[in-house]
C-alpha cells in the first residue's frame, strides 16, 4: 500500500514594520486518487476476467477457463490498458488485493473531504497522486468553487494538481516542469514532472513548486533499506539534479515590479513496499504528523 505524507507550513508576507500577511500551505499525498467518474470506470474494468491471449500472452477479458479477476492480476499487461487514463488494480492492499466497489469509494472521499473542511484549514494545498483536478474538486468544501487549480495534464494517472483559496491572490504562471520527468529516459523508465505555481500577495510574488518524490530512491521505512531498487540510483541522481536546476531557475521574473519573492518546494513521498493499511482521518487528527488516505476494505 502506498504511505503518504501530509506538512502543514506558514509563510509570511510584509516587513518588521507593517502587519504580515500570514499564509498556510499544505501537501498531501492522496494515493492513487481518482474523481468518482474515472474511479467507476476502473472499477468495471478491474471487475472483469482476463485470460492470456496464445497468440501475444497479452491479457483480455474472457470468462474462458483459466481466468483472473483483474484485481488479481498486473493491470499494465492487459492489452490496451491506458495507464494515463486508469491506475492499475491491485493499488489497495489488506491481506489481498482489496475489490474495491463505488460506494466504498465514494465514503473515502467523503472521509478526505471531511478532513479537509474540519482540520486542514489551509490556504494552499500542493496534491499529490490525484487523477486531476476534478478529483480534487470533489474533496474540496462546496465542490471547490473558492478555489483555483494549476494542475498537470498528460502524463499517467497518479498526477500533481495545486490548489489555492481565490481570494489569496492571484495568479502569475502555472507551469508543468516537463525536466524533472526526464524526457530522454524510455516511457516506462521516466518519473513523474513537477509543477510550478506563482502567485501574487499582497504585491508579492510567492512561488511553488510540488514535486512526487518516489520511495524506490531511498526506502527507509521497511527495515532500514535504503538501497531502493535495483537500477533506479542513476534515474534518482538525475532528477534531483534536475530539481535543483528547477528551483534556482525559479527566480523572480519581474523584480522591479515586486519588492520580493519567496520560493517554496512542496513534495509527496510515497512507499511502494510496504503493505500496511493507512491510518484513518481519526487517527491522523490524534498523530498530528502522517496522512495517509483510508484503507477501501
Amino acid at each position: 500500500m502506498i504511505r503518504c505524507l501530509a506538512a502543514c507550513f506558514f509563510v509570511l508576507f510584509g516587513s518588521a514594520g507593517a502587519l504580515a500577511s500570514q499564509v498556510t500551505i499544505a501537501t498531501w499525498n492522496l494515493g492513487w486518487h481518482m474523481d468518482l467518474e474515472t474511479a467507476q470506470h476502473w472499477i468495471e474494468e478491474c471487475s472483469k476476467n482476463y485470460v492470456a491471449g496464445p497468440a501475444t500472452g497479452k491479457l483480455k477479458a474472457s470468462q474462458e477457463a483459466g481466468f483472473k479477476p483483474g484485481w488479481d492480476i498486473n493491470a499494465s499487461k492487459i492489452e490496451g490498458w491506458d495507464v494515463s487514463r486508469l491506475p492499475v488494480c491491485n493499488v489497495y492492499f489488506a491481506a489481498g488485493s482489496v475489490r474495491v466497489n463505488i460506494e466504498a469509494y465514494r465514503k473515502r472521499q467523503e472521509q478526505i473531504a471531511n478532513f479537509i473542511s474540519r482540520s486542514l484549514p489551509a490556504d494552499i494545498i500542493a496534491f499529490q497522486e490525484v487523477s486531476g483536478e476534478q478529483s480534487v474538486r470533489e474533496v474540496l468544501p462546496n465542490g471547490g468553487v473558492e478555489y483555483d487549480f494549476c494542475p498537470v495534464t498528460g502524463y499517467k494517472v497518479q498526477r500533481l494538481v495545486i490548489a489555492w483559496k481565490k481570494t489569496l491572490g492571484e495568479k502569475v504562471s502555472c507551469a508543468i516542469e516537463h525536466a524533472l520527468s526526464l524526457p530522454a529516459n524510455p516511457d516506462d523508465k521516466r518519473p513523474r514532472p513537477g509543477l510550478a505555481l506563482t502567485l501574487k500577495i499582497d504585491g508579492k510574488l510567492l512561488r511553488i513548486m510540488d514535486v512526487h518524490l518516489k520511495s524506490s530512491c531511498v526506502s527507509p521505512f521497511d527495515g532500514g533499506n535504503l538501497r531502493g531498487q535495483p537500477g533506479t540510483a542513476r534515474s534518482c541522481n538525475n532528477r534531483s539534479t534536475r530539481s535543483k536546476a528547477g528551483l534556482r531557475a525559479r527566480r523572480p521574473m519581474e523584480p522591479r515590479s515586486f519588492s520580493s519573492a519567496i520560493s517554496i518546494a512542496t513534495s509527496g513521498m510515497s512507499s511502494a513496499t510496504s503493505d500496511r493499511p493507512g491510518p484513518t482521518p481519526a487517527e491522523l487528527r490524534r498523530r498530528g504528523r502522517r496522512a495517509c488516505y483510508p484503507a477501501l476494505s
